[in-house]
């Protein structure tokens, strides 16, 4: 014979038609969620120092208006007849690859020399 465990949910709601089954586990579900304690005031600045501040780089910040003026990702993906995925990877690496900078423009008015400013001087 092997032991099940249960779901959280579960064992919460066993017992629960009595006042001592609401308080056992209303006492079990305290103990299970203690939020982490906080680190003191200023001992993760102490550790590690300021943290840096990130700057959006000129074709991201293109990038992420041409995607605004599309209405989104996906609609920008649309336009382009391309997978939302597709997008969404430009925008985690932060510019548009070269080949399709100009469908860029062409869909969102965002100019190809703000989207690659590497490859449209």
């Amino acid at each position: 014979m092997f032991l099940l465990s249960l779901p959280v949910g579960n064992i919460a709601a066993r017992g629960m038609h009595t006042e001592r089954g609401r308080e056992r586990c209303q006492a079990f579900l305290e103990n299970i969620f203690q939020p982490p304690p906080l680190p003191p005031q200023g001992a993760l600045a102490t550790l590690h120092g300021p943290m840096p501040k990130t700057k959006i780089q000129p074709p991201e910040a293109a990038l992420l208006h041409a995607v605004a003026q599309a209405g989104g990702q996906t609609a920008l993906a649309r336009k382009l007849k391309i997978k939302p995925q597709a997008v969404h990877q430009w925008v985690l690496a932060g510019r548009v690859p070269p080949l399709r900078a100009l469908a860029v423009e062409a869909a969102t008015g965002v100019s190809r020399k703000a989207l690659r400013p590497d490859i449209y001087p």
